[in-house]
């Protein structure tokens, strides 16, 4: 079945220094002239290890430096591709508005979809795709994708947004709904494997919210729950930790009803149950990091019953047993920085994938620029550290395809997406395309929808 790659892209790139220092302040963040602005989806070819620009579609109105994704060199000996300035649609040009990352109205506004074939002309519908349109998650049945709209305020609320669309067969979105996600900056979201629930971290809150999903995809307002953290952090680092952070929420994909929550704040990761009857959300644990690590992301291993935390602080990487309740036990920590390198304030993990077959896993490394490569243990599934990849510049996040044969990665700095191809025998990666796409900082693979055709270039 062919596969579809959906990449959420930052409405700004952010002076991580200030928002990490005030926690995501009101004050304007500087806007990139080549920030990305949407959501974008890429038809993918496994055996090349290459991709093509399907459609994309707008945060805001105004948005100059919105562009479609362009192919580029498939040498990895060439250096990484600066963007050039887009050609502004005059539908574009003539708008006085701005991108304004941290406030949004829910006022329909013009967005601009790239039609397949033909990735310079835009073309105008009246469809929101909203601000900071960051994570993504995909519900069961591969044809509804949901978004975090990563702001401050939503509709004059101290809030921000989550959204549902409904992919159609040309490879577009179309807007089904969107919500308040009952917290500021919304930084993940997940769906049960059900399909009856969705789930939604707010980092500058400490909370999370728990919907019902509707038949069509819809998010149900109000949520069923909202279950806040702290609302002190754990205070280790007192930039950082001084309050409780969410930064993740991960259903059980064998279908438990466990939820995990991630916090930074806390040096914790929470462990819920949400009854699959109610949608009642019951704390049944937690898990203790080590202090001041902070702990981000984490991914379960496909075959058995463990967890690997990546830890933004510090660059460790947690393994964990999930129990008969599906609390977790902590067995295991390796630290990834490269010895040859120093820590230095700023740099920070970001996320952990395990590959298909369960035989690796890889983290994400934002100031060394690199995805750490691990082996997991048949024994006890514990890790040990193989090597490291470099790639673009702040890897808030990558992805591994459904078979495991390709990694892409973004470099939120560098604006474009990098393509590896995986070595299954030995972990390693080796580059093979580099693509231009605005601050990219979250990838989701899913198949096509039914009736989609998209030509893909040869490789």
């Amino acid at each position: 079945m062919s596969q579809l790659l959906f990449v959420g892209s930052f409405s700004a790139n952010i002076d991580l220094s200030k928002a990490l220092t005030t926690g995501f302040s009101k004050t304007e963040p500087s806007i990139s002239a080549t920030h990305g602005c949407g959501i974008s989806i890429f038809a993918i070819d496994e055996d090349t290890g290459r991709l093509r620009s399907v459609s994309k579609i707008k945060c805001a109105p105004g948005c100059r430096a919105h562009h479609p994704a362009a192919p580029a060199s498939s040498d990895p000996a060439d250096p990484a591709p600066e963007p050039a300035t887009p050609a502004i649609p005059k539908a574009i040009s003539d708008s006085s508005d701005s991108c304004k990352p941290f406030s949004f109205s829910s006022k329909a506004i013009d967005e601009f979809i790239f039609e397949p074939g033909s990735p310079t002309t835009p073309k105008a519908t009246q469809v929101v795709a909203g601000p900071n349109p960051s994570f993504l998650a995909l519900h069961p049945s591969g044809t509804v994708i949901y978004s975090t709209n990563e702001v401050l305020e939503y509709d004059g609320r101290d809030a921000g947004a989550v959204s549902s669309f409904r992919l159609l067969p040309t490879g577009n979105l179309a807007l089904i709904n969107r919500v308040s996600s009952a917290g500021k900056i919304p930084c993940h979201v997940d769906v049960s494997p059900s399909g009856m629930f969705l789930a939604v971290a707010n980092y500058s809150e400490g909370n999370f919210a728990v919907y019902s999903l509707g038949f069509d995809g819809s998010i149900a307002d109000p949520p069923l729950a909202v279950i806040q953290h702290g609302p002190e952090g754990c205070g280790v680092d007192k930039l950082r930790q001084s309050i409780a952070h969410a930064h993740q929420c991960r259903f059980d994909p064998a279908g438990s009803g466990a939820l995990y929550v991630p916090d930074l704040g806390l040096d914790k990761v929470m462990c819920y149950l949400v009854n699959e009857e109610t949608g009642e959300v019951k704390a049944t644990g937690e898990l203790v990091c080590p202090p001041g690590s902070g702990p981000r992301h984490l991914e379960f291993h496909p075959t058995r019953k463990l967890v690997y935390i990546m830890c933004e602080l510090d660059f460790s990487i947690v393994t964990a047993k999930v129990l008969e309740d599906g609390t977790l036990e902590r067995i295991g920590l390796v630290k990834v920085l490269p010895e040859e390198l120093e820590m230095v304030d700023g740099w920070m993990g970001s996320t952990v994938k395990v590959s298909p077959d369960g035989r690796f896993l890889y983290g994400g490394m934002r100031g060394p620029d690199r995805i750490c490569i691990c082996e997991i243990a048949e024994g006890d599934g514990t890790l040990s550290l193989v090597g490291h990849q470099k790639c673009g510049s702040m890897p808030r996040d990558f992805n591994l395809s459904p078979s495991g044969r390709i990694l892409t990665v973004g470099s939120q700095v560098g604006n474009f997406i990098e393509v590896f191809k995986r070595d299954a025998e030995t972990g390693l990666l080796s580059s093979s395309q580099k693509v231009l796409c605005g601050t990219p900082v979250c990838f989701k693979f899913g198949p096509a929808p039914r009736g989609f055709q998209h030509d893909m270039p040869e490789a």
